[in-house]
């Protein structure tokens, strides 16, 4: 795939999109929804670590590498370095990254406004609690949730009855900082483990474990935040997630999503199935229309067992894993972003009939689909398949992950 001329024309007589991708996860999924910037016309410059897979893709035009001294400089420099149409963070610790830059540069809060919204919609995004709460003043369905302080919180939450619950830190993803309890007892130990902060060397050590120099400036960010982890009623049912592409609070494309099988009873999904919830799509344009949202805001949902309804878990404010998929007649969301910059009708290229889709982490992680019934959502060029392969197996080494789970907070 040849690299788009910066100062190419689009079919429209304007240039090629320009955009950044702000990148600190090697998963497959990144690769992902680089390849479809591409495939769509974009000009796409990379900030990651090094190392990464994506970064190897054949049509980037720039990448920009962090260190491990200052995260904040590195991304400063690439924010400020020319005009880009969308800036586009990957991950939680990304998005809040951004955040912060904002926060202390005035220049760089000018020009990340146009990418990212308004900075007080992305300082309620940045804790769980404060968009949970905003999402059920909407009027959205929401578990009962609280935000406990102490033991006192805690015991008024069961004061009622012993019942499962799900208790969640600040300042994590990828299923960190989520603790699953049965009664009070568990609540409390729980609670001591996440508000726990890690020392220095240990976060250190977490971020070139994970060749990420982010992963390890999010847990120095959250060593000096209060942490209050929230406690939430435990929901029983299915995972779902839906992603929406908005501009200045409208929202201009959706996708939803339930999981058809998954690793191990909570852990990631290995296969996904469309779904047309209005629930799930009306909660994503509540909230985008009342925060002015800018740019991708996914909704993380559990659709009850019993009533098929679906409760509002987690709201990530950037980029997730089904961005890229091209759906018949649908088009993607990557491809709604490069046409909205470009000016020019939605492209589909390559749309996946409307079935199951197996993600290319569910090929290789236990319990994945037999691939001849699934949509296998792989990267086009065999060889970044190789590598992601590769990277992936190295991830999932027991060595590996015992030492992770020890060096996390």
């Amino acid at each position: 795939m040849p690299a788009p001329d910066p100062d190419a024309q689009t079919d429209a007589g304007r240039r090629a999109p320009r955009v950044l991708v702000v990148l600190d996860t090697p998963l497959a999924w990144a690769v992902l929804i680089v390849e479809s910037l591409l495939r769509h016309g974009c000009t796409v410059d990379l900030l990651c670590a090094r190392g990464y897979v994506a970064a190897q893709l054949r049509g980037i035009r720039h990448v920009k590498f962090y260190g491990w001294g200052s995260t904040l400089a590195a991304t400063s420099r690439a924010v400020r370095s020319e005009h880009y149409d969308r800036i586009l963070p990957c991950t939680d610790t990304a998005y809040l990254h951004l955040m912060c830059l904002r926060e202390i540069e005035p220049e760089c809060d000018a020009i990340l406004s146009r990418h990212l919204g308004p900075l007080t919609t992305q300082r309620l995004f940045s804790t769980r609690y404060g968009a949970l709460r905003r999402a059920r003043e909407l009027g959205i369905r929401v578990p009962e949730t609280a935000l406990p302080t102490g033991d006192d919180d805690l015991r008024a939450w069961y004061a009622t009855s012993d019942r499962r619950s799900v208790l969640k830190a600040d300042y994590s993803e990828g299923g960190r900082g989520v603790r699953i309890v049965e009664d009070l007892g568990q609540a409390r130990a729980a609670r001591a483990a996440l508000i726990r902060r890690p020392g220095v060397l240990r976060v250190a050590a977490l971020g070139a474990l994970q060749r990420a120099p982010l992963a390890a400036w999010g847990a120095a960010y959250a060593r000096r935040q209060p942490q209050t982890p929230l406690i939430q009623q435990y929901i029983d049912g299915t995972p779902a997630n839906a992603l929406f592409h908005c501009e200045d609070g409208r929202v201009d494309g959706a996708l939803a999503v339930a999981a058809t099988r998954t690793l191990g009873r909570h852990g990631m999904a290995t296969a996904i199935r469309l779904i047309d919830d209005p629930d799930m799509l009306e909660a994503g344009r509540l909230l985008a229309r009342d925060l002015n949202v800018t740019g991708f805001m996914g909704l993380d949902f559990m659709l009850e067992k019993a009533s098929d309804k679906p409760y509002l878990l987690e709201v990530n404010p950037r980029c997730t894993q089904i961005a890229h998929l091209e759906i018949a007649g649908r088009g993607s969301l990557t491809g709604r972003l490069a046409a909205s910059l470009a000016g020019r009708p939605l492209r589909i290229l390559q749309p996946i009939e409307d079935r199951a889709i197996a993600t290319f982490f569910g090929i290789l992680a236990q319990g994945a689909p037999r691939r001849g019934h699934y949509h296998l959502d792989a990267p086009s060029d065999p060889a970044i398949a190789a590598l992601l392969q590769r990277a992936m197996a190295q991830a999932r080494n027991p060595l590996r992950r015992a030492l992770e789970r020890l060096l996390e907070p």
